[in-house]
């Protein structure tokens, strides 16, 4: 892995246009990593960005995720792989809580560390498998039993000294440097504060993560963060239960296979999503309908009298009723920035070409893990001031199970109206109901190339329609 090593002596000097470069270059990998691997969707997202001079490229602590403009940009112009090789790198050392794990040697245990994540990605980013076979030799895959294996042996040491000056992506410069400083040295789990909960998962962790692990294995102190990082602190415990969960791997013991890529068959038709949508608005009311005739009538007269037709009127007429539907937009981790422009942009499109007049009774709402926002469009008014007016929230998770409970509750309280559809404007990746609700649900989803979403950590269910549409 010698190509993944970042050169020192970036200018700590940068200009706005570099910090917004290197803002979209980490942005758009996070989106990538997000629909690669959805398990890990809330922790590649869960750090907030800062550019900032004191790291040779990126370096995070439990909160923040600090960034060189000029290294950011010159890795994606050398080694573009190296960006989220180094997202997933970061986002598993605080999801093992190696940044609060303290040893007798801290050198050897950031070595030991970086081996360890390393380890877990090794099935994607290398194919030589170094990393694996090291921590095999050594007993465990886990930062703690990779320390003690090369503290206890010299010939493991040198082995790990020469892994990590070859191959080390992040800065751990900042890893526990606020803690100390607002705290004057390390903690005591027993202390409390919010993240005192999960010190006996983080010792856990530091006694190897793997099962029968011993207790020889532990640090010498855990360091609960204080203040601001202890809340971030305790969401990367729930952050690692969630995702083994979801991906049914247990991330301390895994071999590397965590990150196995399977590509499943494509679900996906393609058609007008407006057209879709008029399927299940659309009603016929049996009345004459004054822009239409009956052709047949009309030509035969003509065939019979010549220049005498006979204009009847059918007897029918398409109604477009948008009302009770609801129309969900993704606003998670995977479809933030440009993505959910987008699928408001179609919101929009979508009540403009349905030419909405009179009063309708349509739901709205956004969503990551949560319902965010919510409004009930009466008329075409509500929907222009809806989008004009609506400020970005969420960017989290992804767990469709609160809008189809949002949608139960509503057929619940509308007294017995029937729902005519639920509408997703989403990636279609995250958690769903596990029994087919009482209405039409369709997902929509960008045509986009570059979405080249997975279908194996989220299997689609059956009573789903899932529709690409193209961007125009």
């Amino acid at each position: 892995m010698e190509d993944n090593v970042i050169s020192n002596g970036f200018s700590t000097e940068f200009s706005e246009a570099q910090k917004t470069a290197a803002h979209r270059i980490i942005t758009s990998a996070r989106r990538e990593l997000a629909r690669e691997y959805p398990y890990l969707e809330q922790a590649v997202f869960y750090h907030k960005l800062k550019a900032a001079s004191k790291t040779d490229f990126m370096g995070s602590d439990y909160t923040t995720l600090y960034y060189n403009p000029a290294a950011v940009i010159e890795c994606f112009r050398k080694k573009r792989r190296m960006i989220k090789h180094t997202l997933l790198h970061m986002a598993l050392h605080c999801m093992c809580h190696h940044l609060s794990m303290e040893f007798s040697d801290p050198e050897l245990f950031e070595a030991a560390a970086d081996a360890s994540v390393n380890a877990m990605l090794e099935s994607i980013i290398n194919t030589n498998k170094s990393f694996r076979k090291f921590a095999a030799d050594c007993g465990g895959i886990s930062a703690p039993h990779i320390y003690n294996a090369a503290k206890e042996n010299r010939k493991l040491r040198n082995r790990l000294k020469a892994l990590y000056e070859s191959s080390h992506a992040d800065d751990h410069r900042m890893w526990h440097q606020k803690d100390k400083e607002e705290q004057g040295g390390s903690a005591d789990p027993r202390s409390g504060g919010k993240g005192a909960q999960h010190a006996a998962a983080v010792q856990g962790a530091a006694a190897g993560l793997s099962k029968g692990a011993g207790n020889t294995n532990a640090p010498s102190s855990v360091m609960v963060p204080a203040n601001g990082q202890a809340s971030a602190y305790a969401d990367w415990g729930q952050i690692m239960t969630s995702s083994e969960h979801q991906s049914g791997k247990d991330f301390g013991s895994s071999s590397g296979d965590l990150f196995a890529d399977v590509t499943p068959p494509d679900r996906f038709s393609k058609m007008d999503y407006i057209s879709y949508i008029r399927k299940f608005i659309q009603d016929e009311i049996i009345r004459e309908d004054p822009d239409t005739i009956d052709l047949m009538m009309y030509t035969a007269s003509l065939d019979i009298y010549g220049d005498m037709p006979i204009v009847e009127f059918c007897e029918t007429q398409e109604n477009l009723d948008p009302s009770d539907i609801i129309i969900a937009i993704d606003m998670s981790g995977s479809c933030s920035g440009d993505i959910a422009v987008n699928f408001l942009r179609q919101v929009y499109t979508l009540f403009e070409r349905l030419n909405i007049q009179g009063r309708v009774n349509i739901r709205l709402v956004t969503f990551d893990t949560k319902i965010l926002d919510q409004t009930v469009i009466r008329s075409r008014s509500d929907a222009d001031s809806f989008i004009k007016n609506y400020e970005g929230k969420g960017f989290g998770g992804t767990d469709f199970n609160c809008v189809f409970d949002y949608a139960d509750q509503y057929t619940k309280e509308s007294g017995g109206r029937k729902l005519k559809g639920l509408f997703f404007f989403s990636d279609a990746e995250g958690s769903f109901p596990s029994e087919k609700p009482g209405y039409p649900t369709v997902f929509f989803v960008p045509s986009d190339p570059n979405m080249n979403f997975q279908t194996d950590y989220y299997p689609k269910p059956e009573w789903a329609d899932f529709v690409r549409y193209d961007d125009n």
